[in-house]
C-alpha cells in the first residue's frame, strides 16, 4: 500500500501521467554498505502530532523520486485499538528540504570517526549495519542507526569472507554502537543509546534549557526530556526486576513505569 500510495497521492493528473512528483520508499544500507536497500517498515511508540498519549504504531518515510536525499513525509498505520488499523500519511511542506536517510546514511559513510571504528572492526569481524529508524518528536526528528559485529572465523581464508562459524553461540550478532542525527546536529555514536544522544548535542551533552520555560522548546530541550524520561523508565524497571527477584514488591506494590510526556 505505501509503494502504491507513492505514485497515487497525486492528484494532478499532468503530473500524474508524466510520473512527476512521485514519491519512493526511502533507501538505507542494510547488511551492506551499498544504500539501495528499500526500508522495511518498523513499529515505534511514538506521540502523533495532535494526539496526547504515546501509541504503538508501524510506519515508513517516502522520498521523493527526483530527490533522493530528501524526506517528504512518511505513513503510519496504528496498532492500538480503537484507532487499530487506520493509515495516516504525513507530508512535510512544500520547499522543506528535510534530510532523507539515504543522506544520513552518506553522513556515516563520510564520518572519520565511524570509519576508523569499522576500520579497526574489520580486522576480526564482519560489520552488520542494522536497519535505520526514523523517529519524530514533536518538530524535531531523530535518526537512529545500529551497528552490529560477528567474529569472523579462525578459517576466514576459505573463501567465505570469514563469515561461516561452527559455533553458533560465537556467531550470534552482537551490538556494538548506535548511530543518532538529530537535524543539523552532528551524528553522535555510542553503545549506549544515552551516550549517544547526548553525543548528539555539543558532542557533549545535552544542555540545560536557558529560556526559563517562557519560550518554546528546542530540539535539545526535547531530546533532553526524552533521555531523562528514558533513564527514568529503564531504573525503574531494574529496581523492579531486582524486586521480584527477592521475592518483594517496592514499598509493597508492583509500580508500572511510564515513560513522562511533557507538553509546552
Amino acid at each position: 500500500q505505501a509503494k502504491m500510495y507513492g505514485n497515487y497521492h497525486v492528484t494532478d493528473e499532468r503530473n500524474f501521467f508524466e510520473n512527476s512528483n512521485q514519491w519512493e520508499i526511502s533507501k538505507e544500507a542494510y547488511y551492506s554498505e551499498n544504500i539501495n536497500h528499500e526500508m522495511i517498515p518498523y513499529y515505534a511508540m511514538l506521540r502523533l502530532p495532535g494526539e496526547e498519549k504515546l501509541e504503538f504504531i508501524n510506519m515508513v518515510p517516502f522520498t521523493p523520486a527526483e530527490k533522493k536525499n530528501f524526506m517528504k513525509g512518511w505513513m503510519v498505520a496504528r496498532c492500538d485499538p480503537p484507532n487499530y488499523g487506520e493509515r495516516i500519511v504525513y507530508k512535510l511542506p512544500d520547499g522543506l528540504e528535510v534530510e532523507g536517510t539515504k543522506r544520513v546514511e552518506d553522513e556515516i559513510k563520510k564520518n572519520n570517526k565511524l570509519s576508523q571504528l569499522f576500520k579497526d572492526l574489520r580486522d576480526t569481524n564482519d560489520i552488520i549495519k542494522g536497519n535505520q529508524h526514523v523517529l519524530f518528536i514533536d518538530e524535531g526528528i531523530l535518526y537512529i542507526k545500529p551497528i552490529f559485529v560477528k567474529p569472523k572465523s579462525e578459517d576466514g581464508d576459505n573463501g567465505n569472507n570469514g563469515s561461516i562459524s561452527s559455533d553458533p553461540i560465537r556467531d550470534l550478532p552482537t551490538l556494538k554502537t548506535i548511530i543518532v542525527k538529530a537535524a543539523d546536529h552532528k551524528l553522535g555514536a555510542d553503545e549506549s543509546f544515552d551516550i549517544a544522544l547526548e553525543n548528539v548535542f555539543l558532542g557533549q551533552t545535552v544542555p540545560p534549557p536557558e529560556n526559563g520555560g517562557d519560550e518554546a522548546p528546542t530540539l535539545a530541550d526535547k531530546a533532553r526530556t526524552l533521555l531523562q524520561s528514558h533513564q527514568e523508565t529503564v531504573k525503574a524497571i531494574e529496581e523492579l526486576v531486582k524486586a521480584l527477584e527477592n521475592g518483594n514488591g517496592i514499598n509493597g506494590e508492583v509500580i508500572k513505569a511510564q515513560p513522562k510526556t511533557e507538553n509546552k
